[in-house]
């Protein structure tokens, strides 16, 4: 029953399969393989929880079978639950130091609980292992910038780009290293790299629409936003990249209708939760932009930037509300999860920024645009 049952598995049969592995399981249940080989069929079919109780016998039936422990991991991340992956991925280590898969599925595990310099260690080690793996170094790229080493990050994903000059994920990742050194002109051609590779790619197109909003370009970003939705008309991001623009134009009410269809999901996109929660606050919407802070925080796949961002808007949100003691802990939670050094550099060019984009000409362009009639500025 068991090589009839690995044949039709085998074969793509799993109704067939399942009968026969449960058969001979029920007369050998010791048989750590044939209860990882039913796990595994069980996660094809997308029964995970059945599949991490198959690994699970697996691991009772042998203790030392390295395989059983990577696909307990590896289901248990399937189902949600990265914390309890760790330590059954760790096991898989030890037992067989080289299975590559279970070291990116542990990489992956920590990066989703926040244990990031773990992630970056065990996607160093895969690099160590097998140097020309793709994944391993793209993800690694992403940790670097998750952990504030913009600079390693920007390293790694030129490294990607070399390595596949025809995909565009490195492009993009790359601009957005760039962006968050406050080189938004360098991201811009990044960005329409990548735009060139893929012209069907929205998230290219609204990327090329962040790098250009950064500078202030806002009739051109949005051009690049309404390109991205002209290929995908219901893209989050576009939405969200016009709905930064209403917000920046004193349209709040406006960016909201725009997002209100992703707001009505039973789970919303997480690149909405941001600027859903500061358009609430500028229309002065603060207990339902707590509402949301709360129900979107307890995610437990929100990277940690994200999370972090929340918190601080959770802290604003709070302050406005007089609920001093709640903003105080929010912002110490949000900050306290900030890596990254002090970059002197990368702050020196941020400065730069600032200068250039508020030039003479700026301010007496908008002396011309528009007359203040409240009290003057005191600079």
């Amino acid at each position: 029953s068991l090589a009839d049952a690995m044949a039709r598995h085998q074969a793509g049969d799993l109704s067939g399969a399942r009968p026969l592995y449960r058969e001979h399981l029920d007369v050998t249940p010791e048989d750590a393989n044939a209860w990882c080989l039913l796990g595994a069929l069980e996660g094809q079919s997308g029964n995970h929880d059945v599949a991490g109780e198959a690994f699970m016998k697996a691991t009772e039936a042998d203790p030392e079978w390295a395989p059983a422990y990577a696909g307990l991991g590896t289901s248990l991340l399937m189902r949600g639950n990265p914390e309890e992956a760790v330590p059954a991925l760790r096991k898989t280590l030890e037992l067989k130091p080289d299975n590559i898969d279970a070291r990116m599925q542990f990489a992956l595990a920590c990066r989703r609980i926040g244990r990031l310099d773990e992630t970056v260690a065990a996607l160093e080690e895969v690099l160590r292992r097998y140097p020309e793996h793709p994944d391993a170094r793209y993800l690694l790229a992403v940790a670097f910038l998750e952990t504030g080493q913009s600079s390693a990050a920007e390293n790694c994903y030129r490294d990607v780009i070399r390595r596949e000059p025809g995909r565009n994920r490195g492009f993009i990742g790359l601009g957005g290293a760039l962006l968050s050194m406050n080189r938004p002109q360098e991201a811009e051609q990044v960005f329409a790299q990548a735009a060139g590779i893929t012209p069907t790619d929205p998230s290219a197109l609204t990327a090329l629409g962040n790098a250009i909003r950064a500078q202030g370009r806002l009739a051109d970003a949005e051009s690049a936003y309404s390109k991205a939705l002209a290929v995908a008309p219901e893209d989050e991001k576009a939405l969200v990249g016009l709905a930064e623009l209403d917000r920046i134009q004193g349209r709040p009410e406006k960016g909201l209708e725009r997002l209100q269809a992703a707001m009505n999901r039973q789970d919303p996109p997480s690149s909405t939760y941001v600027p859903v929660a500061r358009l609430l606050m500028d229309v002065g919407r603060h207990e339902e932009a707590l509402s949301w802070l709360d129900r979107w925080l307890p995610n437990p796949d929100l990277g940690p930037g994200t999370r972090a961002s929340l918190l601080s808007l959770k802290g604003r949100v709070c302050d406005r509300l007089d609920r001093l003691d709640d903003a105080w802990a929010a912002w110490t939670e949000a900050n306290r999860g900030a890596r990254g050094k002090f970059d002197a550099a990368h702050y020196t060019n941020a400065i730069g920024v600032v200068c250039d984009a508020f030039s003479t000409e700026v301010f007496e362009r908008l002396a011309r645009d528009r007359e203040w009639q409240g009290a003057r500025p005191l600079l």
